[in-house]
């Protein structure tokens, strides 16, 4: 399964994995490297603020990634039951 390195702030994921950043922007989060918090907050603390399941979360980015960077249909939004 996919990890983030929660060592890293968001900005810095992305930067690393920009397909990250297209999920998440294809998932309905208003994410952007410009975004100054990116510099501020890690995927630890997204999952906390999102209250999101990150297990489901990443095996969902491991089937859009799987997918060719394409969301399987039906699972746009920021929510993510979808396997």
């Amino acid at each position: 399964m996919i990890e983030i390195d929660d060592t890293l702030c968001m900005r810095d994921v992305v930067l690393a994995d920009p397909l990250f950043g297209d999920f998440l922007v294809d998932k309905g989060f208003p994410f952007s490297i410009e975004n100054p918090i990116t510099e501020l907050v890690n995927f630890s603390d997204v999952v906390q603020m999102r209250n999101i399941d990150r297990e489901e979360f990443l095996a969902e980015y491991e089937a859009y990634r799987e997918n060719g960077g394409v969301l399987p249909e039906g699972c746009d939004g920021p929510r993510f039951a979808c396997f």
